[in-house]
């Protein structure tokens, strides 16, 4: 039945956006008064060559009408990225 597979597939997502622990940002900034309105950077963690500016990554959050997700779901994500030498 489509509504059983489609439940399946979201308890399984939410169960793997939810296994990995948050990570908190380098430097988080406000762009506005509500305090949702912030902007998280994580800088890379791998070495890069003097003159050299690392690729930049830009990760929206889109989840805000699921009440279970905020930003902090997608911090592994940026971890990982950060940690391969990216900007994010």
């Amino acid at each position: 039945m489509p509504d059983d597979s489609a439940a399946a597939r979201a308890a399984a997502e939410e169960e793997s956006a939810f296994s990995h622990p948050p990570v908190d940002p380098d430097v988080s900034s406000a762009y506005g008064d509500h305090p949702d309105q912030v902007i998280d950077f994580y800088a890379p963690k791998s070495e890069i060559p003097a003159g050299v500016l690392a690729p930049l990554v830009v990760v929206l959050h889109g989840g805000a009408w699921r009440a279970p997700y905020d930003r902090r779901h997608i911090t592994p994500f940026a971890d990982y990225l950060a940690r391969r030498g990216f900007a994010v």
